[in-house]
């Protein structure tokens, strides 16, 4: 099966497009395709959708911009959950940018941004062409069932020798996303957010936040009457470029698991 690969400057997959349907809708050939993006410490997945007129011209801008005809070019998914664009810098190599977003809420997000050389965009070229030429017109219907379940783990707690931090992994999961990195905090710290849960799950406030990596990570959860907010700002320690933000709407009892999980630290 036909797919559509993009690679950074080493050689390794960052974002894949495959499984890719076609279906008939009036006079209009649409894509429908999944998605994987992975990168360090982030990997997301989901459906997306892209006119086959537009890939095609995808294509073609692709091969100006080999040629320099072109500087830059651009492509957005029909559904404009998924944006790219590929940049030609004076050194030579081709700047990618990807915006890959969960759904029209735009809550939940990623972005990636990487090098590569250009002598990858004909093999780049070349995969969408025969993507859509391999591409069966079918009329099935696509029915996408997005969970709604969503995760916040803390576990491996170890405290650091002769200092008064904590080391423990984190991960953060839900339908559309993967996060699995390591962190370090002082457990003055962590036991304060363990207290500020309760308060948020009795009523008593309104808004706390969770930052195990100081500037790079900000998980802020805020109380809408029944209802908790939890909103994510999370940018790779090692690829700052590299950011994936999110927002979930949980309830008490899920808060209470997360702070059980603190108690075991």
């Amino acid at each position: 099966m036909e797919q559509i690969v993009f690679y950074n400057s080493e050689r390794e997959s960052i974002v894949q497009c495959y499984n890719f349907r076609c279906e008939r809708r009036m006079e209009d050939n649409i894509l429908q395709f999944d998605l994987q993006a992975q990168t360090s410490i982030f990997n997301v997945s989901g459906p997306y959708k892209a006119s086959i007129v537009e890939l095609q011209k995808f294509k073609e801008q692709l091969d100006s911009l080999y040629v320099g005809h072109l500087q830059k070019v651009a492509f957005i998914s029909m559904d404009k959950l998924l944006h790219i664009e590929l940049e030609l810098e004076r050194t030579g190599r081709i700047k990618q940018h990807f915006s890959i977003w969960k759904d029209q809420t735009m809550h939940n997000g990623l972005t990636l941004e990487t090098h590569f050389d250009q002598t990858f965009l004909p093999e780049l070229s070349d995969s969408i062409g025969k993507t859509v030429d391999s591409v069966q017109l079918t009329s099935e219907i696509i029915m996408n069932n997005h969970n709604q379940f969503c995760s916040i783990c803390l576990f491996n707690f170890e405290v650091i020798e002769y200092s008064e931090y904590i080391r423990f992994k984190v991960e953060l999961k839900d339908s559309f996303f993967h996060l699995l990195t390591d962190c370090e905090m002082d457990m003055s710290e962590l036991l304060c957010f363990k207290e500020e849960l309760t308060l948020i799950i009795k009523g008593k406030t309104k808004e706390i936040s969770l930052s195990p990596l100081g500037e790079f990570w900000s998980i802020r959860f805020i109380r809408l009457r029944d209802k908790i907010i939890v909103k994510g700002d999370v940018y790779d320690k090692q690829f700052p470029q590299n950011n994936l933000i999110f927002r979930w709407i949980v309830n008490q009892d899920w808060l209470s698991e997360l702070q059980k999980q603190i108690g075991k630290a």
